[in-house]
């Protein structure tokens, strides 16, 4: 079993140990992350309930080239589920299928 953080106001990379650049297995529910963060999902990615960006789209989003699965300076997240959480100054790396998956959008 990996974190598991309710009810709370955070910001993402308060999460990780200093020697840490990914957070595995991450159950968030009812959390506002906080950045200044760019965060880069894989694996099994949940996002339910009322989960939501508080940024615009065309803001948020850091596009990657097709396949390229390692970048220096993002918060990893791997299996991660967020349910009704809010993302407030929140970049996410990824290419347009993850994006696609990861908002159910074929248009970002």
């Amino acid at each position: 079993m990996g974190l598991v953080i309710q009810n709370t106001t955070i910001r993402l990379t308060d999460l990780l140990l200093p020697t840490q650049y990914e957070i595995v297995d991450l159950d968030a529910t009812s959390v506002t992350f906080l950045g200044p963060a760019i965060m880069m999902m894989q694996g099994s990615v949940k996002l339910a309930g009322e989960s939501q960006f508080l940024n615009d789209m065309e803001d948020i989003l850091w596009d990657l080239p097709a396949g390229k699965t390692s970048v220096v300076g993002v918060v990893g997240l791997t299996n991660p589920s967020f349910t009704d959480c809010r993302f407030q100054g929140i970049g996410i790396a990824g290419d347009h299928a993850s994006f696609t998956q990861l908002l159910g959008r074929t248009t970002v």
